[in-house]
């Protein structure tokens, strides 16, 4: 789990390596239609990995990319980028590496109880 340097003044662009991957180029940048911050981010070629990401928690960013996620794991906020001033401030961005946020959470626990049939009411008894 890496946090990824992000800031709210204006358009920002970090350099962001990944061990074993590459590097790559993230660019944020808010938009006041919808009032959130949206991301791009391209690798070492510069070619455009997603554009246009919108910066909401919740959900993978790296959901509509789902080769590059098999790669570079989940890319994660930790609150949503509302305002033009929430970014880096109480809204950070994470990366996890392949399988590792899929670690963090418990499996679910199931309990079921056994039903019980009773079998003669259901069907009756022969004569």
């Amino acid at each position: 789990m890496k946090e990824i340097p992000i800031t709210a003044d204006g358009a920002r662009r970090a350099t962001v390596d990944i061990q074993g991957i590459g590097t790559f180029t993230l660019r944020t940048y808010y938009r006041h239609i919808g009032n959130s911050f949206l991301m791009d981010l391209h690798d070492a070629t510069g070619t455009a990995i997603l554009i246009g990401v919108p910066l909401v928690a919740g959900v993978s960013l790296l959901n509509k990319a789902p080769r590059s996620r098999d790669s570079l794991g989940q890319w994660r906020m930790t609150a949503d980028s509302s305002g033009p001033e929430s970014l880096g401030d109480n809204a950070q961005l994470i990366q996890f590496d392949p399988g590792e946020y899929e670690q963090l959470k418990p499996a679910p626990v199931v309990a079921l109880t056994p039903i019980v049939a009773h079998t003669a009411l259901l069907f009756g008894s022969r004569p």
